[in-house]
């Protein structure tokens, strides 16, 4: 056994000194052998290529030549298996240079020497052929396997060009064989079936080289060919922060034409169109970049979709940001699949509007959601949004969603969709609106009495009385009201009970106009003063709008999501006025009564009122009324007195007529009289000055006689005084007539 190792192991060393040695002579008379080979190469995918060769060794040249009959010789002898061992080593080097050079810088992979089949009596070898990118002039940053096998997924037709070189004492022949999944679409060699053959005879040492060429396409490609684009659009409303709304446009890119583009080498036809796999494939081997496709496609019709919805009845200017989505581009979990090259999922970008005016009915969105929050219902049509019209100028199929806020819906959904074929149509409601059953309003009035004076007037007409100012101040508390005749809602929006936050969003919101907001204050304010009229007996009232007080009412902080009526909005009305009082004065014995005051107090069906009279200090008051309810007795922070009754909402109006006697102080009817006391005493005053001053100047003489005082004219006044200041003060002395005239 040892024996047969060391002999062995010895042949193995000649047979390696025979190739060196053999080999460089073989090299030198290689037109000494004759070769006749087959190489057939079976296409795997577009890409990877498995070749079967097999050589039928004619001749063969070292120190002698050998004929076929002895290379196939089924003698075992040590020469014969020496003499095959040689010529492996032989077509090993010869089958490098011949088939490396027919696909390019392409690598030959489990390349070994070949055997030799006794069955066949010829030399096989197998090996596999990854295809290059360079072979299809593609940049070497390419993957080349993905991206043939990519585009022939895409039923592109990819063209092979091989060069066949033929040493000098070979027959070749070469076969393409192609499986039932590839079909070829062109070749120049000689077609049998599924089998494209090329053969060159060069034992003649003349006939080196020759080319061959096919183009071939996948049978069943997962994307039949296209010749327009896949681009759709979808306009999403996005309203569920409620105080803004986002506008995003996305495109959903399912192919893309890129036949204007100009980047496909020449050994890629029939393929215009790439699918989304195909956009991801292409941007991935440099082919494209996502700048590109912006700004080749999608921003032209960035703009068609800016200037058409701008012109529409949307009717306000875009601020468009665009984006990609990374999700379906960069950061794509799969971004393809070179044997299922399809639109899973498309590519996206977005163009981001983040405030716009959406509008329903003609009034905001958020006013919308929040009074179907507060309770109402409202049927949506197509002519009922702002947006939607014209779109179909655009060229491309899309869809619009509307996000509705938190419990909101249209139809039952959350998130609404239309399209240009099924418009927008249905009931808008909230799972969180109210009901009301009745109306829920409260009404203060107060009067108070600031001070009351004596009218003096009234004493020389044979009258007392005395003059009452009145402060005279209505609150109408709305908790909940029906819709005011002033105001109106939208068509389609129906709304049966006003709650208080919805009056203030209906205001916040221009729901309500300024000019309608108007009307309803001043409607109001002349009810007051009819009431407040009839309250006083026909004394004629002259209001005003407390607006002050109404806008701070109408403040909230503004979540729909909360509509209730809770915090009531207030209309206030003001009124001052002089209202008459009747008393009685006697002065012996001396006494003073002021007269039992009769006050008409009218209720309503649809609230409370509740009357508060506020009286001057010092005046005490009882009360009583016809409809006998509870009075209250009270005293304001500042020490007055004042009496309350409240009217109760009936189902029919009530009057009630109030009957108080108000009792003054000695100190308030002092307060009273103080001011003609006064007055009498300044005109006791003033008579005994005058008397006096009369006095002191005694009578006047003339001529010696004592004569009683006249009435002096201005002229004599002056002369007097001119005397005076000439020094005859308190002389008596004559002054003769002027003379006569002749």
């Amino acid at each position: 056994m040892r024996i047969q190792k060391i002999v062995l192991i010895g042949g193995f060393i000649c047979i390696c000194s025979l190739f060196a040695i053999i080999g460089v002579h073989a090299q030198d008379e290689a037109s000494d052998n004759r070769v006749t080979a087959t190489f057939a190469t079976t296409f795997q995918t577009g890409t990877d290529l498995q070749a079967d060769i097999t050589m039928d060794v004619q001749r063969f040249t070292t120190d002698k030549t050998y004929t076929s009959s002895d290379i196939k010789s089924t003698n075992t002898s040590q020469e014969i298996q020496d003499l095959r061992a040689i010529i492996r080593y032989y077509l090993y080097e010869r089958l490098r240079s011949q088939f490396q050079g027919v696909y390019g810088d392409s690598s030959l992979l489990n390349f070994t020497m070949p055997t030799y089949s006794t069955s066949t009596q010829t030399f096989i070898e197998t090996l596999n052929v990854q295809l290059s990118p360079s072979f299809f002039n593609l940049n070497q940053s390419v993957d080349a396997e993905s991206f043939i096998n990519g585009v022939l997924d895409m039923d592109a037709v990819v063209y092979y060009t091989c060069d066949f070189k033929t040493e000098t004492g070979w027959n070749n022949t070469h076969q393409i064989i192609l499986p039932s999944t590839i079909q070829f679409r062109y070749t120049d060699g000689i077609v049998s079936g599924q089998t494209i053959q090329w053969s060159t005879e060069n034992w003649n040492g003349l006939h080196p080289n020759r080319t061959g060429s096919v183009s071939i396409q996948f049978t069943h490609p997962t994307t039949p060919h296209q010749t327009t684009d896949d681009i759709s659009l979808e306009f999403t409303l996005d309203a569920t922060k409620i105080k803004t709304t986002t506008f995003d446009t996305t495109f959903i890119t399912n192919s893309l034409n890129i036949s204007s583009y100009n980047i496909m080498p020449f050994s890629i036809t029939n393929i215009d169109v790439i699918t989304a796999d195909g956009i991801r494939l292409f941007v991935k081997n440099n082919l494209l970049s996502w700048d590109v496709i912006y700004q080749k496609t999608l921003q032209n019709l960035e703009q068609t979709i800016s200037s058409t919805i701008e012109q529409s009845t949307f009717n306000q200017p875009l601020d468009l940001t665009f984006t990609w989505d990374s999700e379906t581009t960069t950061n794509c979990s799969t971004p393809y699949t070179t044997t299922h090259m399809d639109s899973i999922p498309p590519v996206k970008a977005t163009l981001t509007d983040a405030d716009v005016d959406l509008k329903i009915f003609n009034i905001t969105a958020k006013a919308v959601f929040g009074l179907a929050n507060a309770g109402a219902i409202a049927d949506v049509t197509s002519s009922d949004i702002n947006f939607g019209d014209k779109l179909s100028e655009i060229g491309r199929p899309y869809t619009c969603s509307l996000m509705l806020p938190s419990n909101i819906y249209l139809t039952g959904k959350s998130i609404y969709q239309w399209n240009d074929t099924n418009p927008p149509s249905g009931e808008l409601t909230s799972s969180i609106s109210p009901t009301y059953s009745k109306e829920e309003k409260k009404m203060y009035v107060t009067t108070e009495i600031t001070k009351m004076d004596l009218n003096l007037p009234s004493f020389f007409t044979g009258k007392t009385e005395l003059t009452a100012p009145l402060d005279i101040k209505e609150d109408i508390d709305l908790y909940l009201t029906s819709l005011p005749e002033e105001f109106t809602l939208p068509e389609h929006l129906y709304l049966t009970y006003l709650n208080s936050d919805a009056f203030r969003l209906c205001a916040e919101e221009k729901v309500f106009t300024d000019q309608e907001t108007s009307t309803f204050l001043a409607n109001k304010k002349q009810q007051f003063e009819t009431r407040m009229s009839e309250m006083l007996h026909g004394l004629k009232i002259n209001g005003a709008s407390d607006t002050n007080k109404f806008a701070a009412s109408l403040r909230w902080d503004g979540d729909i999501a909360k509509m209730d009526k809770n915090t009531p909005v207030i209309v206030a009305s003001n009124a001052r006025c002089i209202y008459p009082v009747a008393c009685s004065l006697s002065l012996a014995p001396p006494s003073f009564s002021i007269s039992t005051q009769n006050i008409t107090l009218m209720g309503f069906t649809d609230q409370s009122v509740t009357y508060r009279f506020v009286f001057p200090k010092g005046i005490t008051v009882t009360a009583s009324d016809t409809l006998e309810k509870q009075i209250t007795y009270g005293k304001t922070i500042d020490g007055t007195n004042y009496i309350e009754l409240t009217l109760d909402e009936k189902d029919s109006p009530e009057t009630d007529a109030l009957l108080f006697t108000m009792t003054a102080d000695p100190l308030y009817v002092l307060g009273l009289f103080l001011p003609c006391i006064l007055t009498l005493f300044l005109v006791i005053i003033l008579i005994v000055v005058i008397y006096l001053i009369r006095r002191k100047r005694g009578p006047l003489f003339v001529r010696g006689e004592k004569k009683p005082r006249r009435r002096k004219s201005r002229r004599t006044e002056e002369s007097e005084e001119a005397d005076e200041e000439g020094g005859f003060e308190g002389q008596e002395f004559y002054v003769p007539p002027p003379p006569g005239s002749r």
